[in-house]
């Protein structure tokens, strides 16, 4: 499976389905930190995504200068 779309399958969990992001033609893609998040989700069982995503992208944020 590409990896973007390992994490698409996650997106989609949190999200619901979003044709054009596979088809083109929207929003250019996942950024780094979006691939990381959902990649990161994906390792744990599908009950827990939502939950893993949002620690991810929390951990993202803890880097950042305000």
């Amino acid at each position: 499976m590409l990896v973007t779309m390992a994490a698409y399958e996650v997106y989609c969990h949190i999200h619901g389905e979003q044709q054009a992001m596979v088809e083109g033609g929207c929003r250019g893609g996942f950024g780094v930190g979006e691939l990381i998040a959902f990649l990161y989700a994906r390792s744990f069982p599908m009950s827990e995504w939502l939950a893993r995503a949002q620690e991810a992208f929390a951990g993202l944020k803890l880097g950042k200068k305000a």
